[in-house]
């Protein structure tokens, strides 16, 4: 009697040039998800604490208090699971109020849009956000990051481009420079998670037949950021092109 044999599965060399760059794409798409969330609570626990010193009159100090007491509750409804009252508070800080706390209401706003494959809705949000946080770096990075996820997955690749190097620009300050790093006298970055972003990038420039600009990229980010999950990926992906990475 013949015995019942599994058929394994493909090795990675076996993967048609169709499969292998969807696994890329999932890849990514699935650590933004992930990342997306723990990324917007960091940002919001360090903008609370400061978010009222740009503001030095009363009134505006009284606005902003009021608007962090609205936001604040609708994160109490949100985490105790009534996600419709919070909603309901979160639009209300958008339509009455300016600043930080709007920008964070907007991005709870859109990171839930999202979620939910509302891309249109999500991207509309998120570009509100991205106009109330002017001045605050870690909430503009925030929204930025959003729009440019939205914008990919509605397929508008060149404009997420322009997005995600438009935050690399901004604040992106590592070199790379070993001498640097050694005597720890290297920039650093002015907010987190670059290295998402830069693999963001490289994955938008690929999708729209920009290969040859992207590798650069995947070297640059190989090098500024040694040890990060994106580090591994973006080796795979020069592989994938036929390169091997400079750097060890």
């Amino acid at each position: 009697m013949a015995e019942n044999q599994k058929t394994a599965p493909a090795s990675a060399s076996e993967l048609s040039v169709e499969d292998k760059a969807f696994a890329l794409w999932h890849s990514a798409q699935e650590s933004w998800k992930k990342n997306q969330g723990l990324w917007m609570v960091v940002l919001v626990a360090v903008v609370c604490a400061a978010a009222a010193a740009g503001f030095h009159t009363w009134k505006k100090r009284d606005s902003l208090q009021a608007a962090h007491r609205l936001y604040g509750k609708a994160i109490a409804y949100s985490d105790n699971g009534k996600m419709d009252s919070a909603t309901a508070i979160l639009n209300k800080v958008l339509a009455g109020y300016s600043g930080p706390e709007a920008a964070k209401a907007a991005l709870e706003l859109g990171h839930t849009r999202y979620l939910a494959s509302d891309w249109a809705g999500a991207l509309a949000k998120y570009q509100r956000a991205k106009d109330d946080a002017s001045g605050y770096p870690l909430l503009d990075a925030a929204a930025r990051r959003g729009v440019a996820a939205s914008l990919i997955e509605l397929g508008r690749f060149a404009e997420a481009q322009k997005t995600l190097e438009g935050i690399l620009s901004s604040y992106q300050k590592l070199t790379g420079d070993p001498a640097a790093r050694s005597t720890e006298e290297e920039p650093q970055d002015v907010v987190p998670g670059l290295e998402q972003v830069m693999w963001q990038l490289i994955l938008v420039l690929d999708k729209q037949g920009k290969a040859a600009e992207a590798a650069p990229l995947a070297e640059k980010l190989v090098r500024l950021y040694p040890g990060s999950q994106e580090v591994g990926q973006a080796k795979f992906w020069l592989a994938y092109q036929g390169k091997v990475s400079e750097v060890r």
